[in-house]
């Protein structure tokens, strides 16, 4: 499978508002490539925002940070994950 076909699909969904499908299809491109920290922040906010699965979600943000501390609203993803009980 390919990695961005899944995060662009999860990206429809999330249109959609389908929230559950659009966390399957970025779990599945983490999977495919568990070194791209976009998916895992997309992920990660997918989980804390929309599911209320507060640990898998700051732990999707961690691993997007641990990947990629110099990424885009890296600042706003720490406040984030320190804001979460």
């Amino acid at each position: 499978g390919n990695s961005i076909i899944h995060f662009n699909l999860a990206t429809v969904y999330m249109h959609m508002k389908q929230y559950e499908e659009a966390a399957q299809a970025f779990q599945n491109a983490v999977e495919l490539n568990p070194q791209w920290a976009l998916a895992h922040k997309r992920l990660g906010a997918l989980y804390l925002n929309y599911l209320d699965r507060r640990e898998e979600g700051i732990n999707h943000l961690k691993k997007a940070l641990e990947l990629d501390p110099r990424m885009k609203d890296a600042a706003r993803v720490r406040k984030v994950i320190d804001a979460v009980p």
